[in-house]
């Protein structure tokens, strides 16, 4: 029986990597063929380049003005507690199993069946 299942195995996973699409041949380094003939750099030009290096701006990430688009907002001190309540407070109504004091108590809102 276990060799039935087996052969099987291997066969569904044959036929499963039969059904994979084969992998796209490279055509040439990116795809493009070049229109225009490379600019050849001169030696005068390739010295300027090597004597003088750019640096980038310095941008400051602190900054008095937002960027536009975005506005300042500030973080709310005070908890809101329209925002946290919710659930509504356990009452009596509400179905309870296990002693009113436990030490943790699991709040479930399904029905218990």
């Amino acid at each position: 029986m276990k060799s039935k299942i087996l052969i099987l195995t291997l066969i569904l996973a044959l036929l499963l990597g039969a059904c994979q699409t084969a992998t796209p041949q490279a055509t040439s380094e990116d795809g493009f063929t070049p229109t225009e003939e490379p600019v050849k750099e001169t030696e005068a030009s390739a010295s300027t380049q090597a004597a003088a290096p750019t640096q980038p701006a310095q941008t400051s990430l602190t900054s008095s003005e937002p960027m536009p688009g975005c506005r300042v907002t500030r973080a709310q001190l005070k908890p809101n507690p329209t925002l946290e309540a919710l659930f509504p407070a356990i009452s009596e109504k509400d179905w309870t199993k296990g002693p009113s004091d436990a030490t943790v108590t699991i709040l479930d809102y399904s029905d218990f069946q």
